[in-house]
């Protein structure tokens, strides 16, 4: 997992051309250029065709500059929509670091920051569902519409992740589980219990491996804890 990319917004061309551009190159004069790969990497691709510039969400891995992804997906509410994935080719032709803004080799574990991107067959109808920069206000990301990019197999695999996720939610809620502290107050044999219930969910209906088990239970307290903050 974490192979995929996960963008929050996407800079108005005008906006990256008139504000953006200019403020990367100011800030590799007056603090040094971060990486020189990275900068040639800019001056050659910053108008590239098909291309944009977005504002993506907290890498789970480091991902390096030329990294390539063969399909994309549109994600609301913090759910990818299955129907939604498709065949995309796209290539990242630079990343840039969210704090003094100037070109980095690779997105860096555990940040969020800037990337500049191509499609190689055009920009996708489902790029405009992202929110578009326009100004310098702070990080808006509204009603929670993402696009995923990464491999057919990688998005499908999160697909039903999440499907995992809420069905370890429906099941903990209906043993009257709904927070951390209360998974804790279960007995030892009632949590091993918990435990068999959600390997043999995870394994059998999910293909997620025995490892995902802790992973479900986190995630699923998390679903119940925003299910019920939108009440």
């Amino acid at each position: 997992m974490g192979e995929y990319l996960v963008l929050w917004e996407r800079f108005a061309p005008s906006f990256a051309k008139q504000e953006l551009l200019p403020e990367i190159e100011k800030n590799c004069e007056e603090f040094g250029i971060f990486s020189q790969t990275a900068y040639d990497a800019f001056q050659k691709n910053k108008f590239a065709a098909n291309s944009m510039y977005f504002h993506h969400q907290y890498a789970e891995k480091d991902i390096p500059i030329g990294q390539e992804y063969e399909a994309i997906a549109y994600s609301r509410d913090r759910k990818i929509q299955p129907d939604s994935i498709q065949k995309c080719a796209s290539k990242v032709l630079c990343f840039f670091t969210a704090y003094k803004t100037q070109p980095a080799d690779h997105a860096m574990c555990g940040h969020h920051e800037l990337s500049l991107i191509q499609f190689c067959k055009g920009i996708p109808p489902m790029i405009s569902g992202l929110f578009e920069i326009t100004d310098h206000k702070p990080l808006y990301i509204p009603e929670q519409k993402y696009i995923y990019l990464g491999s057919e197999a990688e998005l499908r695999k999160l697909v039903r992740k999440q499907e995992a996720t809420a069905a370890t939610a429906e099941l903990l809620e209906g043993l009257g589980i709904h927070n951390e502290e209360d998974f804790r107050a279960q007995g030892a044999e009632k949590i091993s219990a918990i435990y068999e219930m959600l390997k043999k969910l995870a394994v059998e209906k999910y293909e997620l491996g025995d490892q995902a088990v802790k992973e479900l239970i986190y995630d699923g307290l998390f679903e119940i804890k925003m299910k019920n903050y939108r009440k």
